[in-house]
Parts: C-alpha cells; structure tokens; sequence
C-alpha cells in the first residue's frame, strides 16, 4: 500500500509544521506534497521557508 502525506495552510507557524514533518517521519512516510500557503499570520514565515527547503524530499514521490 503507497502511503501519502499532504499539507497546507502552515501560514508561517513553525510549531506546528515541526510537529507535522515529526509525524510524518514517524509514519516513515515517503510520498509527502506540500499544497501551498507556507507563509503569512505567524511570526516564522523564514523558519518555516528553510524547514521546507532543508526537507528536499517534500517534493519527490
């Protein structure tokens, strides 16, 4: 069975994008998309940019 983990709506709030990419691994799920809206309302719109770009495999299936 092909696992997938999608997410958005992260609007710059690291926390809680940290606790996602956490279980993602946990679930040693490979096949992840990201759908958009990374950055906005929360104060960590940079932190949240570089977690993202640092998780190449967020892009790879």
């Amino acid at each position: 069975m092909i696992q997938i983990a999608i997410f958005s709506d992260i609007h710059g709030n690291l926390p809680a994008l940290k606790a996602v990419l956490a279980d993602i691994d946990a679930r040693k799920i490979k096949n992840t998309f990201c759908l958009g809206d990374l950055v906005d309302f929360a104060p960590w719109s940079n932190e949240v940019i570089e977690s993202i770009l640092a998780k190449d495999t967020l892009y790879h299936g």
